[in-house]
């Protein structure tokens, strides 16, 4: 397995492979499959700069990604947002996850993050299980946070401090 940040040249696999989690997991990302697919392909190489896309290559094809955004202005600078986590399912268990997490919180560091943000479903006990393995915890819940298909979803939030 091989984790690196990607590059304009992964659009197209990132394109794929996010598309499969929005329509495999429409209840985890705050994003439509729909409304994703319909960018074009400039829009999502800048997305995967802005984004601080990285993402797990596993025998040459991506299989995970994982996202981070630096907190806007000054104030907010030593706080980073982990979004976009996801591991296809046929690769899952093979650490990719963990490995995509840690990437992103060392990315992070290495620019003077000292927080780190994240939310997740709230019935998606994996992934609660390896943040709080990862160090983080869980500060609050946000009630109706998605809806779509008639079905309403609450997320947690999670942080973690580097001092703690």
């Amino acid at each position: 397995m091989r984790i690196r940040a990607l590059t304009d040249e992964d659009a197209p696999a990132w394109r794929e492979i996010r598309a499969r989690m929005l329509r495999e997991h429409p209840e985890a990302f705050g994003e439509d499959a729909d409304e994703f697919l319909a960018r074009e392909l400039p829009e999502l190489c800048d997305r995967i700069r802005d984004g601080r896309v990285m993402g797990a290559w596993i025998d040459g094809t991506l299989a995970g990604t994982v996202g981070w955004f630096v907190g806007r202005g000054a104030k907010r600078k030593h706080v980073a947002e982990i979004w976009g986590m996801y591991v296809a399912p046929e690769t899952r268990r093979a650490g990719a996850a963990r490995a995509l997490l840690r990437a992103a919180v060392e990315a992070s560091d290495a620019v003077g993050v000292r927080v780190w943000e994240l939310g997740v479903e709230e019935n998606n006990h994996s992934a609660l299980k390896l943040y709080e393995s990862e160090g983080f915890a869980v500060w609050g819940v946000e009630r109706d946070a998605y809806r779509f298909s008639g079905r309403s979803v609450n997320v947690l939030h999670m942080s973690r401090f580097a001092d703690a």
